[in-house]
């Protein structure tokens, strides 16, 4: 299995590194990190007479940085530089990749901040996210660096409709054999129709098989105030439960909350000190 990083160069864009780091090591993951280089934008800086001896050029100074950067930080992994095809958009490069070293899990910083912040902005991680089965891990603005300690867990959310199942079907192969604890979620709003306990607690067991037997797996179920917005709840409840990262779905639905629509699956993301892994409901096209 290998986890496969992304970064534009810029300070914002490496946060993600870390947080894949301790997911790496806690799945039994290899760790590549990766910069896709636009031959029409990355390369004016090179002094050159062709734009072939341009690329080399920024190609082995960029996998020089990005290996300083994995040694630095103490991770072991692989620099990959990946020239980015004619046509191609920044996330047909990462799928590309991701194809070519069998990846199981990308991770990516929601935003780059650097003068090639092109290739990660937040367009980009849900592009993603909307054109593979792969889990995409995602840090937002508030990300802190992992906690130390070491255990991992996950906290998986569902809001009880078959799109959110997504999550652990992503998941799933990658838990198999891994050293890693699940929280399954389910946040319930008492007093609607789709929401008693009863119904939230058989939802949560219809959720646990998608999973590997063999995964390590608790449930949760939480009652919630009706005052309670879906994104900040989430956050809260995984950071009490001593998350490493939350797991979700991009288009669940409810029929009173779309409790995790692409919007909440952006607040999460934004709001979250931990990182965020997005898996989309359907097949993509």
């Amino acid at each position: 299995m290998k986890v496969l990083v992304t970064t534009d160069g810029s300070e914002r864009s490496l946060h993600a590194i870390p947080h894949a780091a301790a997911f790496a090591r806690a799945t039994g993951s290899q760790l590549a990190l990766l910069r896709v280089l636009d031959p029409l934008l990355d390369v004016g800086s090179q002094l050159a007479l062709h734009v072939d001896e341009a690329v080399e050029k920024t190609t082995v100074k960029w996998q020089r940085d990005l290996a300083g950067r994995l040694a630095a930080s103490g991770i072991s992994g692989d620099a990959l530089v990946v020239t980015k095809a004619h046509g191609e958009d920044i996330w047909d490069t990462i799928l590309r990749v991701a194809t070519s070293e069998g990846a199981t899990l990308i991770a990516m910083d929601s935003r780059g901040t650097g003068a090639l912040r092109h290739a990660l902005v937040g367009s980009v991680a849900m592009g993603l996210v909307g054109h593979t089965l792969l889990p995409v891990m995602v840090t937002g603005p508030a990300i802190q660096p992992p906690a130390k300690g070491d255990g991992y867990r996950i906290v998986a959310t569902t809001d009880g409709s078959p799109a959110s199942l997504a999550i652990v079907r992503a998941l799933g192969p990658i838990l198999e054999s891994a050293a890693v604890d699940v929280t399954l979620l389910r946040l319930c709003w008492p007093g609607t129709a789709e929401h008693s306990a009863a119904d939230c607690a058989a939802q949560l067991r219809a959720f646990r098989q998608g999973l590997p037997a063999a995964a390590r797996v608790t449930e949760e179920v939480r009652e919630m105030a009706l005052v309670s917005g879906a994104a900040p709840a989430v956050v809260a409840v995984a950071q009490e439960l001593g998350a490493s990262a939350i797991a979700m779905a991009t288009h669940g639905h409810s029929a009173a909350y779309h409790l995790f629509g692409g919007s909440t699956a952006l607040g999460v993301v934004a709001q979250s000190r931990l990182p965020v892994i997005l898996a989309r409901s359907i097949k993509p096209a």
